[in-house]
């Protein structure tokens, strides 16, 4: 049942705009504002279709809220000092507007001191965050909240006697008895190219081998579950790391991080990323982490945009904001709603309608 007050007495300043901005009664709950329940039904529509119109419309709505709930304020409080003037008296009128901005204010001082009150306790500058991409499915989905901690991070180190600049990001590719060069990897180089080699590539991955320096990549194919069409395709991706000759065994447990990428990285188009610390190289000119996403087929650092001309380095230990504690199932869809990210479909391009499964 939709109520709307138009009576005018002492103590009913509120303005409308419509069905909108109606107060709606809900049992059990009382009444609340039409726009507040169309946030929620966005959400849920939000959550069932993942469609990026709907997210942009509940972004829309959002501001939409912020913005009456702040001019709606001015207008009551105006209204309940101006005594039913006709004109406008404009020290009314700036009075009501400062005492909104002070309550704006107060509101932001409360939440930059709960933000950096739990960062100090949690020990990260960040300690909240969403995340916005597929590259963790199934175990985090796009629109997860995670809590951060600023603490050791538990995956494997291994020891170089070299420098981390050994790991080159060009990287070497053996096949057939001939190698050659390509940027970031053979799987970005065949993303982004069609030739008889990259044909081959995606028919008989195992036949090519990768070096970084020290570092050593087998591919085969692996089962990619399509979940809306319950099927399962093959695709390339990496099944073997060695370092200096040995292979590394990942624990499938190893923390979830979060870390901002360098400047001159790809993926600082993006934001902060979230992956998992595969192992880590401490070498004699610092320690750097190498950083997968579940879902990705290949290593952060071998991602490489040939239309922006870079890729994406290791990760230093200042680039990390804090490991996982804590995941919050879809609230982070509300950072998808202000967010460009949003507009971007989830479909194979984002590797939202897929995953990797053993």
């Amino acid at each position: 049942m939709v109520h709307e007050t138009h009576e005018k007495n002492a103590n009913s300043y509120e303005p409308h705009l419509g069905l909108l901005t109606a107060r709606i009664k809900i049992p059990l709950a009382g009444e609340i504002r039409a726009y507040y329940l169309l946030l929620f039904s966005l959400f849920i529509l939000f959550l069932i279709t993942k469609n990026a119109a709907v997210g942009l419309l509940a972004g829309i709505t959002i501001l939409f809220i912020v913005l009456w709930e702040s001019g709606s304020s001015i207008i009551s409080n105006y209204r309940q000092n101006s005594h039913e003037k006709k004109e406008i008296d404009a020290d009314l009128l700036a009075k009501a507007v400062f005492y909104e901005l002070k309550d704006v204010f107060i509101a932001i001082f409360i939440g930059v001191v709960v933000w950096f009150g739990s960062g100090y306790l949690l020990n990260t500058p960040t300690p909240i965050n969403a995340i916005v991409s597929c590259s963790m499915l199934p175990a985090y989905e796009r629109g997860d909240m995670i809590i951060l901690q600023g603490a050791d991070v538990n995956t494997q180190y291994l020891q170089y006697s070299g420098k981390l600049a050994d790991i080159a990001q060009t990287a070497q590719i053996a096949y057939q008895n001939s190698t050659f060069e390509v940027q970031g990897s053979i799987y970005s180089y065949c993303m982004q190219n069609r030739d008889e080699r990259c044909n081959n590539f995606w028919i008989s991955p195992q036949e090519f081998k990768e070096s970084h320096g020290p570092l050593e990549f087998e591919y085969s194919l692996c089962k990619k579950y399509y979940y809306k069409e319950n099927r399962i395709e093959l695709r390339p991706c990496i099944t073997k790391t060695i370092f200096e000759g040995e292979e590394i065994l990942f624990d499938e447990n190893a923390d979830l991080l979060v870390y901002r990428p360098g400047e001159n990285d790809i993926y600082a188009l993006t934001g902060d990323i979230v992956h998992r610390a595969r192992f880590a190289v401490e070498a004699g000119d610092g320690q750097a982490y190498f950083m997968k996403g579940d879902n990705n087929a290949v290593y952060d650092f071998q991602f490489y945009s040939q239309a922006h001309g870079k890729g994406n380095l290791p990760v230093r230990e200042g680039q990390l904001l804090g490991k996982s504690v804590l995941r919050m199932p879809f609230i982070g869809n509300f950072k998808l709603f202000i967010a460009p990210q949003v507009l971007v479909l989830p479909d194979e391009s984002t590797g939202c309608n897929a995953y990797f499964v053993k």
